[in-house]
């Protein structure tokens, strides 16, 4: 926000603003970082401003026999939310056991708490039964077991691409991730999917990509090697053997990283201690 022609200048800003869901999470949670990061910098306020409700908030249950599929796909709307509780892929946009905000439009992997509220909602309303719905529940678990467990991923030629679990659910949830090139990675994921959604869009908010942190070369080790530990024996020999020659490369990150951070947080603590030893003014 600015003013125009404010005291003889042309043009000077008075405070920050972005917008919220009705639920109150920032529609873009980059955006509100920097936002927050501007307003503390430059003591100014700052204002959420929220954006209207989805019309249509109605709690149900939709039954539907998708295009090319056998299963019966079932999607719970509930609190504002879609539940999908079955017959959904990664190429549906929303895969099985994720939730839909219909408000932000943003959607990640259930809660267990959610999920669980979503099922019992749908035998409630006689949609499910309670054999169908301890089916639905087995395959969630199974499925928020394997998210949270590291996992090597390879191309359709058999290369190593990468290791990647989650950890979290909702706003909180953060992927951890270690490239073929020896780079690693832990970032919030839908602040993650925001960005790439706003380069495919050109964007300009997309100049600035997700906040990142990279792996310890411990915690690093610890992950490939539960990786290592779910790969048939070949395999197992040749991520060992990746993980010998970028043991530099992971080691490097992050030594580069803590510098930076040390050389933040000492820039920040002589900023501080400049505005605190500013002398008291009193204006008669």
């Amino acid at each position: 926000m600015a003013l125009a022609e404010h005291e003889g200048h042309q043009l000077q800003t008075v405070g920050f603003f972005y917008k919220v869901t009705p639920k109150g999470e920032p529609v873009n949670h980059r955006l509100a970082q920097v936002m927050h990061m501007h307003a503390d910098r430059l003591q100014l306020p700052i204002v959420e401003i929220p954006e209207p409700r989805c019309a249509d908030s109605e709690n149900k249950v939709h039954r539907t026999i998708r295009h090319g599929k056998e299963e019966e796909s079932i999607i719970v709307s509930l609190d504002g939310y879609n539940f999908y509780l079955r017959g959904f892929d990664d190429m549906s946009g929303c895969s099985t056991y994720w939730m839909l905000d219909k408000d932000s439009l943003q959607a990640c992997f259930a809660s267990p708490f959610q999920f669980k509220e979503a099922v019992e909602f749908a035998v409630g309303m006689g949609e499910l039964s309670d054999e169908d719905a301890r089916h639905v529940l087995r395959g969630y678990e199974e499925a928020d077991l394997q998210r949270k467990t590291p996992t090597a991923y390879y191309d359709k030629n058999g290369n190593f691409e990468k290791i990647e679990y989650f950890e979290g659910y909702g706003s909180e949830e953060y992927y951890i991730s270690i490239r073929k090139t020896g780079y690693s990675a832990r970032g919030n994921t839908i602040d993650a999917r925001r960005f790439y959604g706003a380069l495919l869009c050109d964007d300009q908010l997309a100049t600035a990509g997700p906040i990142e942190s990279p792996l310890s070369p411990a915690d690093a080790e610890f992950v490939i090697k539960e990786a290592i530990g779910k790969l048939d024996p070949a395999r197992a020999v040749e991520l060992e053997k990746w993980h010998e020659d970028h043991k530099s490369v992971i080691e490097r990150v992050w030594r580069d990283h803590v510098q930076s951070a040390s050389r933040l947080s000492g820039q920040i603590a002589v900023r501080h201690h400049s505005m605190s030893n500013k002398p008291f003014q009193t204006h008669h």
